[in-house]
């Protein structure tokens, strides 16, 4: 199989935290300072913030991990998630990284912690074989 793989990242958020951090007096400064308008709008009006915060924030983690160095801590409000009927998707505002890629972006909601996947894969390419076997790898490792 020719690979299109591009970059993979995988991020464990542990919900616990993000609560604490969540219902602090620390939440504004943190969500101004790594997220946008859009997000924190999507954030704070869902039944359970704290669990989108936590998936959003994985998602972030996960993508700069996905970049292979490209995409760096500094760039994390570049870093541009948008929730769809279909699930989230990212759009890095930047520079041109993404033009000529694709993202797919998986995760598992457990109790205590959210597991993010974010792999790139070179546009024109099939991604469906690679995205069953990684998310069939992270199930095997957490069950």
């Amino acid at each position: 199989m020719n690979s299109s793989l591009y970059g993979t990242g995988i991020d464990i958020v542990d919900k616990r935290r993000i609560s604490q951090l969540y219902h602090s007096d620390r939440v504004d400064f943190f969500l101004q300072k790594w997220f946008n308008e859009y997000e924190i709008d999507v954030i704070n009006s869902d039944m359970n913030p704290e669990n989108v915060l936590a998936l959003f924030f994985g998602i972030k983690e996960a993508f700069i991990k996905a970049s292979n160095g490209i995409v760096r801590l500094k760039d994390f409000k570049s870093i541009k998630i948008h929730k769809n009927k279909i699930g989230y998707s990212i759009k890095y505002t930047r520079d041109s990284f993404l033009i000529n890629r694709k993202i797919d972006i998986n995760y598992i909601d457990y109790i205590h912690h959210v597991i993010v996947s974010v792999i790139i894969f070179e546009k024109n390419q099939e991604m469906k074989y690679v995205h069953n076997l990684l998310r069939q790898e992270i199930k095997n490792v957490f069950l």
